[in-house]
């Protein structure tokens, strides 16, 4: 069973509805105000800073040698992206940008990912720990590259950079297809990761819909 495509195939309908809000229709005519494309930048800095900052600390937590380079890889990897993006714009770090409301949400979830909340992760075995964060990368990255692929945008349009740098930056097969249906077989674990998958979606659904309302 290929659970890492299935996890994809079944909330493929939000990623769909992600491109069909204002935000990325007006990316594509290349209308999009300025101001709102400066502010969705700054939420994704904001929570893959975030994101970097928990896998350091889970790569320090768990005790197997194969999970600590995996996390450490994947939160050096994001960290690159955040330094390149602070560097370019000459910001001294992510502490002082505003964050709206969807975005506080989505840092406080992955958040009590890292802590081992009941309500949010299975248990606190190093393989849940695994899994849980692969797949919300997973959910957040297949959903870029996806966006990236479909945006009808040409050379000469502001947001053509945006299109480009997402769609080379990902390869989550790589990374972790194997991981996940190595350990994700049992049907009760399958149904709990894609709500993981799909949580993760809406959150970023969630931030582009504030910032262009329907």
């Amino acid at each position: 069973m290929d659970v890492y495509e299935q996890l994809w195939t079944k909330n493929k309908d939000l990623a769909e509805k992600t491109l069909n809000l204002p935000f990325f229709q007006h990316m594509q005519r290349g209308d999009l105000q300025a101001d709102d494309y400066a502010i969705f930048m700054l939420q994704d800095i904001t929570v893959l800073s975030c994101l970097a900052d928990i896998l350091t600390t889970i790569s320090d937590m768990v005790t197997k040698p194969d999970m600590k380079a995996f996390f450490k890889e994947r939160s050096m990897s994001y960290q690159k992206y955040v330094d390149e993006f602070l560097n370019k714009f000459n910001l001294t770090g992510v502490q002082s940008l505003r964050t709206i409301e969807p975005t506080q949400q989505y840092q406080s979830y992955m958040n009590a990912g890292k802590d081992g909340k009941k309500s949010v992760r299975r248990s606190n075995n190093e393989e849940d720990i695994l899994v849980f964060f692969a797949v919300l990368m997973l959910a957040r990255e297949r959903l870029w590259l996806w966006l990236a692929n479909q945006m009808k945008e040409g050379y000469g349009n502001a947001y053509f950079t945006w299109k480009k740098k997402n769609m080379t930056q990902w390869n989550p097969e790589k990374h972790y297809k194997k991981i996940i249906n190595d350990n994700v077989t049992d049907l009760r674990d399958i149904e709990f990761y894609n709500s993981v998958f799909r949580l993760v979606i809406q959150y970023e659904l969630a931030i582009c819909a504030f910032l262009v309302p329907a």
